[in-house]
């Protein structure tokens, strides 16, 4: 018995320290995007943001076009105003921690698969500034190198605990940001496989931003956006913009 458990011991050791190298690994192909994306001393004072979108959504044969607005601050406030042509409000979303409500019309309570949707898109948001990737919270390792539109990726998986993996993709020779992978249950509680691309890099004063994104869910595009317009701030919004709408 004793020699098995040594052998276990011996066993638990050995995938620590393979576990901690492709971590490692996984942080210096992080670290190389952080570098041309604006460095670590400017990403790490971003604590929030505000970006224009416009967007188009394609259901089935249709063609949906949209304005929008998005506000986030911290990891846990998100605030989405969609326009009409004219520029009046056509809806809002507000998530503030747990809680989150839609407005088009009357106000109505998200529910929680709602609000763990537009909490997880958060997330994903902040993966595009990459400093977070680095928390004590997140484990990295290395994903499968793929190759989009003749480019060669190398991506890394981010494992958090209780929370559905993403995957980060990087151009090899850039190092620029370019896709983002993850699963999520819809409404219908059906998985879905949501892939986001990420191109048409601006550098704007302080970082490098990618300013059009397509995404894809199980293989077929559901929207296009173009960021018209973004700012990012040292310090935390208004909590005026996250109350209930």
């Amino acid at each position: 018995m004793q020699r098995v458990l040594s052998i276990c011991v011996a066993l638990v050791s050995i995938v620590g320290v393979a576990n901690a190298d492709e971590h490692a690994d996984a942080l210096k192909i992080v670290d190389q995007a952080i570098k041309v994306h604006g460095g670590e001393a400017a990403l790490s004072k971003i604590v929030s943001m505000k970006f224009k979108l416009k967007s188009t959504s394609f259901v089935g044969d249709d063609k949906v076009g949209a304005l929008s607005e998005t506000a986030i601050s911290g990891n846990d406030k998100m605030r989405v105003a969609t326009f009409d042509e004219n520029g009046k409000t056509e809806s809002v979303e507000v998530i503030n921690g747990q809680r989150g409500w839609a407005k088009a019309g009357q106000t109505e309570d998200l529910t929680e698969k709602q609000i763990e949707y537009w909490r997880e898109s958060i997330v994903l948001n902040w993966t595009t500034l990459l400093v977070p990737l680095k928390s004590k919270e997140y484990r990295l390792k290395l994903a499968d190198e793929i190759t989009l539109n003749d480019r060669k990726l190398v991506g890394v998986t981010i494992d958090r605990e209780n929370k559905p993996a993403i995957k980060v993709y990087f151009d090899k020779e850039t190092h620029l940001f370019v896709k983002t992978q993850r699963k999520y249950k819809n409404e219908e509680d059906k998985e879905i496989d949501e892939e986001s691309f990420y191109s048409e890099y601006k550098d704007l004063p302080q970082i490098m931003q990618p300013m059009k994104c397509v995404t894809m869910e199980n293989g077929v595009k559901v929207s296009e956006a173009t960021v018209t317009e973004v700012t990012f701030f040292e310090k935390p919004l208004d909590d005026k913009l996250f109350e209930k709408p």
